[in-house]
């Protein structure tokens, strides 16, 4: 990080010294921090006085830490020295940039004066202030999704910043609450209001069913320690899965809800040297036993809970999106189903199930950790975008072993050609998900048609499956030749930047520089990647389709989703936004794909009103053309 200021500064220097004030003011107003660095050269009279500067703020920063000092000793948190020396270097070096400077004397003797106000730092502690109601607003908002986990973490996160300003114990909510105080009463409050379920065990597989306030939980992250090892799990929709080792007597399972979210924190270094450096607040009631069978048979009490969950979680298609008398699909399905809970994965392994296509992606997915189908499929048999037929309504975990096992749920969903055979194989994007974008009743006057719908769910299904399963060869075919793509946040690009001939507006040219690679850099960058992960998950929610102006005779569709992206060495979070040519629906192209870090104030979202001319993309009214 200092280094990233650092050179901010010499290209400010650069470009223009200042002489606005008078020196003798600066050093008298009591209003700024200021030093004096000298040097044979310019830079290194520009470092030293950054470096005195720093010195000065650092006094500052750490007398009106006093709380969080404290707060180490009462924990007894040995290398509290260091992370406190840590904390300080860092949360200086943010201040430092706004530093003003110029240049007083030249070569021989280098001499540069430098200053910045003292409101500097309280701007610092604001912005902390500033974004933890962010956070309780989002952990809100999420609540009322039964997203659990974002909620959680959220409402963490806003803790830990608050923990790190100067007085704590004057930040309030709009209503007048103390935050410091009630955040943790809402933590507790969540746990409260999770209920878990015990399903069955068979071997080391433990199925458990997640709600909150009597509804399905759509996610949550948890882990389950036995004192030799510890397994991570995540829940879907209401259905969590753990491993567990053969030895375990099956009485009682205690798991602990995750909600620090260390995990997610890449690509946040300012939330993330928080929340990593403020003693961690330990939450009682994140921990849950949860009582098991030594048969590995659910309770009677449970059964309703499940039956509810199921219930629940059922796809609700309109009658006119299944197809009818279907027997020979069903009939190719329900094998493939009943080879796959025996685990006698080869048996249909050959061209009377499987396309050469579909078999591929069959050993890819039967390779995908150990597979396990959880509660009893009730499939749905829809009429393909591109014709055939699409099973929906099997739901499987997936489990790891590796440096902790971690197990995922996913949605499976299977296309079947023309000739009953299996041609792909997907994870879905969710009950709730795919309720919402396909099941819904579509006007005549909606911005986004059924069809399109269709088409669109399809693809993006097979685009985060492909990276789940390492399908490269796929996501060669999907990424147009010229696509602008980019894996981190974004500064400025160059004038002419274009995708196949595509126009972009003053805003997207400004988005499309950092970490911007062409296609064949990035899939070097996946096959490497691939090649280094044990495992990788993705998770998408918030989807936001847009219709786009048709350019050049094509049909461009933006796709805004938020992404949770697990692997074995690596998480994060952020925003995923695709556009893509659906001109030819049976090969969509991807002409933009653009990454950025979670952002929690919407306008500041990649859209396609951000790349395209002539119109803007993203209205207040959230509503429209949105899927």
């Amino acid at each position: 990080m200092k280094n990233t200021i650092y050179l901010l500064l010499l290209l400010f220097f650069a470009s223009a010294a200042v002489y606005a004030q008078n020196w003798d003011d600066i050093q008298q107003s009591g209003k700024y921090y200021y030093s004096v660095g000298y040097g044979e050269t310019k830079d290194d009279a520009v470092n030293d006085a950054l470096s005195l500067l720093s010195k000065s703020i650092s006094v500052q920063i750490r007398s009106s830490s006093s709380n969080i000092v404290e707060e180490l000793n009462r924990n007894g948190v040995l290398d509290s020295e260091q992370r406190m020396n840590y904390y300080v270097e860092a949360t200086s070096q943010t201040a430092l940039r706004d530093v003003k400077f110029w240049e007083y004397s030249k070569p021989p003797k280098c001499e540069v004066r430098a200053y910045i106000l003292r409101s500097a730092v309280d701007s610092i502690y604001a912005q902390r202030v500033e974004r933890a109601k962010q956070l309780v607003r989002q952990a809100e908002e999420r609540l009322e999704k039964r997203q659990l986990d974002i909620a959680l973490r959220s409402y963490y996160w806003a803790y830990a910043l608050i923990r790190s300003v100067q007085e704590p114990e004057k930040v309030k909510d709009d209503s007048g609450n103390i935050l410091i105080d009630r955040i943790p009463m809402l933590i507790e409050d969540a746990m409260d209001n999770i209920e878990v379920a015990f399903d069955k065990r068979e071997g080391q597989s433990v199925d458990l069913y997640f709600t909150y306030k009597g509804e399905p939980v759509n996610s949550l992250n948890f882990t389950y320690k036995d004192g030799r090892s510890e397994s991570y799990g995540s829940v879907k929709d209401g259905y969590g899965n753990l491993r567990v080792h053969s030895w375990h007597a099956g009485d009682f399972y205690h798991i602990d809800f995750e909600y620090d979210g260390l995990s997610m924190l890449n690509n946040d270094d300012d939330l993330g040297l928080i929340v990593n450096f403020v003693p961690k607040k330990i939450i009682p009631k994140s921990a849950r036993a949860v009582k098991g069978d030594k048969e590995g048979k659910s309770y009677a009490e449970n059964k309703k809970v499940i039956e509810k969950i199921m219930a629940s979680n059922e796809i609700a298609p309109d009658a006119s999106q299944l197809v009818t008398g279907a027997a020979q699909s069903e009939k190719v399905i329900g094998d493939v189903i009943k080879a796959i809970s025996a685990g006698n994965y080869k048996s249909v392994d050959n061209e009377n199930y499987f396309t050469p296509q579909g078999s591929e992606v069959y050993n890819k997915l039967i390779a995908y950790g150990t597979g396990k189908i959880i509660g009893t499929p009730k499939i749905h048999y829809f009429k393909g975008a591109n014709g055939g037929v699409v099973a929906r309504g099997l739901r499987m975990s997936f489990s790891f072993n590796g440096y902790r096992k971690t197990s995922f749920v996913e949605d499976v969903v299977f296309t079947v050609n023309d000739e009953n055979r299996i041609d792909n194989i997907s994870f879905g994007l969710g009950a709730e998900a795919t309720n919402d974008l396909l099941c819904k009743r579509v006007s005549d006057s909606d911005a986004v048609t059924r069809q399109a719908r269709e088409v669109i769910v399809e693809f993006m299904e097979n685009y985060q499956t492909a990276y789940c399963l390492k399908r490269l060869d796929y996501i060669k075919q999907i990424f147009s030749d010229d696509a602008v793509i980019i894996r981190g946040q974004v500064l400025e690009a160059p004038k002419n930047n274009n995708a196949d001939g595509i126009k972009f507006s003053d805003e997207g040219r400004k988005i499309i520089k950092y970490n911007e690679e062409t296609k064949g850099e990035y899939l070097d960058y996946l096959r490497d990647c691939f090649s280094r992960k044990q495992f990788i998950n993705l998770n998408f929610t918030d989807a936001d389709v847009q219709t786009l102006d048709e350019v050049q005779g094509r049909r461009l569709y933006g796709v805004q989703l938020r992404q949770e992206y697990f692997s074995s060495n690596y998480s994060d979070k952020g925003y995923l936004f695709l556009m893509i040519d659906f001109t030819d629906k049976d090969e969509p192209l991807i002409m933009v794909r653009t990454w950025q870090p979670n952002e929690e104030d919407i306008t500041k979202i990649y859209h396609g009103g951000r790349f395209l001319k002539g119109k803007d993309y993203y209205e207040e009214d959230e509503d429209k053309n949105k899927m």
